[in-house]
């Protein structure tokens, strides 16, 4: 586990701690903790198909993986409450327009729209079954190289500029549902 760097003293620790004490008002922190990984497993469950045999992320195009992000997205929105802004969670109370970047791997990408601006990460880790979710603001030192998109991925020594709500908990496993014949 990375330990966050944010403290008083960190240049992002206001903007931070404004944005998670506005989630945090629309959801308590308890809740959350039993929210969000059951958000994840419905994310999950509604893309898997065990009529296909797949029941794991991996088994998953990049068109599905996709689709995942954008239900946890969807649904992220609706936990807090908020509408979608100009990016993906508009925190009215303080004026502040979230992108929310999922992750099925161990980095998130970051277009440039949202450089410098502060994000909303979700990590989901099937073969560990754990998801997490965190805040960063995606400053260009914080980022990777850029790919043929100009998107960055998140460098790893980054991750101490996370600010995690929910900190690698256990979503529900997957119930398969029995396996049907093709005719």
């Amino acid at each position: 586990m990375i330990l966050s760097a944010i403290d008083e003293t960190h240049s992002d620790f206001h903007i931070l701690r404004r944005i998670k004490h506005s989630l945090l008002s629309r959801v308590s922190e308890q809740a959350l903790l039993t929210a969000f990984p059951m958000l994840v497993r419905n994310a999950l469950t509604f893309v898997l198909d065990p009529y296909t045999g797949r029941t794991r992320v991996e088994e998953l195009d990049k068109n599905e993986k996709t689709f995942i992000a954008s239900k946890i997205e969807y649904r992220l929105r609706a936990l807090f409450g908020v509408p979608k802004g100009k990016r993906d969670l508009w925190l009215d109370d303080i004026g502040v327009d979230l992108d929310v970047k999922s992750t099925i791997g161990r980095t998130w990408m970051v277009p440039p729209e949202s450089f410098d601006d502060p994000c909303l990460l979700v990590e989901v880790n099937d073969e560990a079954g754990t998801c997490r979710l965190g805040l960063i603001v995606a400053r260009l030192e914080y980022l990777n190289a850029p790919n043929r998109d100009l998107k960055r991925s998140i460098s790893a020594k980054a991750f101490q500029n996370i600010v995690w709500l929910v900190e690698s908990i256990p979503f529900p496993a997957f119930a398969e549902a029995p396996q049907f014949q093709m005719i």
